[in-house]
């Protein structure tokens, strides 16, 4: 009897280890997503916006490729073609066309992770793309309540972005990206209009 409450105390002690390893992991990741977004929040123009969100994405969480991909017919692509100069991004920045992101992505409501059929979402890939991926996180990006494009990080491996993982942090990241595209969006318009002519555009 002894031997059994011994074995049973044993069994307890590691199932409380578990689950405090499991929250210091999530502490962990929620504590990177925190300063990945304050990180971002006083930038003012496109290019420091996406150099530092996609470096950071990649840096603190090891994702191999993070990459935006944005539609056309939005005043966001409008303003970040006028105000940034031809291949800035690279292929860091995959442009789709509209009704092909909808198709994918819907109403942009909450992020998408994908680990098998990834032929089907091709056309966010930047183009000419050349390393494999196994499994894909596709984060909505909204201006105006409308979905404009998407965050996308890729892994080779098929288990890093699976159907019904947890995607809260995804979302908030989400939603923050979107609040520092409409500020970009503000400053890109004043600095704009301090040095075009409104009516020429010259």
């Amino acid at each position: 009897q002894n031997a059994n409450r011994g074995r049973e105390k044993g069994r307890l002690m590691n199932d409380v280890n578990e689950i405090l390893q499991v929250i210091c992991r999530n502490e962990e990741v929620a504590r990177k997503f925190f300063e990945i977004e304050t990180s971002i929040l006083s930038i003012h123009n496109f290019r420091d916006l996406f150099e530092r969100l996609l470096t950071e994405i990649h840096e603190k969480f090891s994702v191999p490729h993070v990459w935006v991909a944005m539609t056309e017919d939005n005043d966001v692509y409008r303003l970040l073609d006028r105000m940034t100069p031809a291949n800035t991004f690279g292929e860091r920045l995959r442009v789709i066309d509209a009704k092909v992101f909808g198709e994918l992505v819907g109403d942009g409501a909450s992020p998408i992770l994908i680990n098998e059929g990834l032929d089907r979402f091709a056309a966010l890939l930047p183009e000419g793309a050349k390393y494999p991926l196994e499994s894909l996180a596709v984060v909505p990006l909204t201006y105006d309540g409308k979905a404009i494009g998407s965050l996308n990080l890729g892994d080779s491996s098929p288990e890093r972005y699976a159907p019904g993982m947890e995607v809260g942090l995804l979302r908030q990241l989400s939603v923050k990206v979107s609040i520092c595209l409409s500020n970009v969006m503000a400053h890109e318009r004043l600095a704009m209009l301090a040095f075009r002519d409104p009516l020429t555009d010259l």
